[in-house]
């Protein structure tokens, strides 16, 4: 892993594992101990505070270490987010987002021990090498809206998908980081206006306008983010806080490919939807984004190579599920417990039912077998065309009709 003065780590992502008996930290440099961890290096860190790489020592493995910022240790409402948000992301399992292992408290905070991947950042992908290719800037964010997807099926919303918080791993492999962290922090706790600048540079105007971020809030962000990988630049920027926040809401962005004749048409349109301000006219899903994506990409004749996942069940659809499974063996229970109830008597009443039945229906061998077609009395197999002359060719001319021995049996049921 390249270690770097970047704010955000170069090549770390995290996951969490016990911190017993953790030295200060403010303290920890390599060599130090935190627990069973042994600190390697410090890799960088932002405005939730610093990452290191450790080692493991009870797994024998490497870990990423994150301790939050001592002013966000103050902030009790944010703590118990971050402890809510960690305990969903380690549910989350998918190869696109950074695993959680654990988190534990220490008498200075909760760590955070995470996933260690070595790589760098897309913010450091644009910030070394300008405007991405565009097959390269395609698959990358293919691979994010897996995982954003998976997150959104788990009813987590990460609300910062910048391009810092999108890692591209030395083995091509992206991972989406700091989920229950990037919620945009209140102004006070920022050390310049630069800080809160940059935040504002990716969120929706939604999010501008103090409303709770949603699942289409993340679409923007991302839309936000791959328009500044495919042309190298943001829509938006300005030197205060106030021109920042009306450009969002009342300005037009300028069309990508406008920035950079490489970007296929189909791609731009994909990338304008996604930053619509209104959040109604968005990709409603980051499932919908992704599709719209690879097909743009298609429609260029972009070949991408696609990740072969398993299908992603939205939250809803599978407590759907679960209710109507549980609602199906409700009713077997009342079904079983209602049929030892009836006893005998219940089979007796079926019983019953189905001999008559058989009666009604003249089942039983030797019984008159003819049936009503139109107004003629027809005997099954003979040609209904015949007429009377097929009923009647049986029996003898000036002749009553016989009554059989179960006439009096369906007179009886009304027959």
């Amino acid at each position: 892993m390249m270690n770097t003065s970047s704010r955000i780590p170069s090549n770390s992502s995290f996951a969490g594992g016990s911190v017993e008996h953790a030295a200060p930290l403010a303290t920890l440099a390599p060599g130090g101990k935190l627990g069973p961890y042994l600190i390697i290096a410090k890799l960088g860190g932002g405005d939730t505070g610093m990452i290191y790489k450790a080692q493991d020592n009870g797994l024998n493995r490497l870990v990423a270490l994150k301790v939050l910022a001592p002013h966000l240790l103050r902030n009790l409402p944010f703590l118990q987010r971050v402890r809510r948000e960690a305990r969903a992301q380690a549910r989350l399992n998918h190869p696109n987002v950074i695993a959680m292992h654990s988190m534990h408290e220490t008498d200075d905070g909760p760590v955070l021990v995470m996933e260690y991947v070595e790589g760098q950042t897309l913010a450091q992908r644009i910030r070394n090498h300008g405007a991405l290719p565009i097959d390269d800037a395609l698959w990358i964010f293919e691979q994010t809206l897996h995982g954003v997807e998976c997150a959104h099926a788990m009813d987590i919303v990460h609300r910062d998908l910048k391009p810092a918080n999108i890692f591209i791993t030395n083995d091509r492999c992206v991972k989406i980081m700091d989920f229950g962290l990037a919620k945009i922090q209140d102004r006070r706790h920022h050390g310049s206006t630069g800080a809160a600048l940059g935040t504002l540079l990716y969120v929706s105007p939604e999010q501008v306008n103090g409303q709770e971020a949603d699942a289409r809030s993340d679409i923007y962000t991302l839309g936000i983010s791959m328009y500044e990988a495919v042309t190298g630049h943001l829509p938006f920027q300005r030197n205060s806080e106030y021109a920042l926040m009306h450009a969002k809401l009342r300005e037009t962005p300028p069309n990508p490919n406008a920035l950079n004749a490489n970007i296929p048409a189909t791609v731009s349109a994909v990338v304008l939807k996604a930053i619509e301000k209104d959040p109604a006219r968005r990709f409603q899903s980051a499932h919908a984004f992704r599709l719209a994506l690879l097909d743009g990409a298609a429609q260029a004749g972009i070949e991408l190579p696609v990740a072969d996942y398993d299908p992603v069940v939205p939250q809803a659809d599978r407590r759907s599920w679960e209710h109507a499974r549980g609602s199906l063996r409700l009713l077997i229970s009342r079904l079983a417990a209602r049929r030892l109830t009836l006893g005998v008597a219940f089979d007796l009443a079926l019983l019953s039912a189905v001999i008559g039945l058989v009666l009604l229906l003249g089942l039983f061998p030797g019984a008159d077998r003819t049936v009503q077609h139109g107004s003629q009395s027809v005997t099954p197999g003979a040609d209904p065309a015949a007429g009377t002359n097929s009923t009647q060719s049986t029996k003898p001319a000036g002749t009553r009709p016989r009554e059989d021995k179960y006439d009096g049996l369906r007179k009886a049921w009304g027959g």
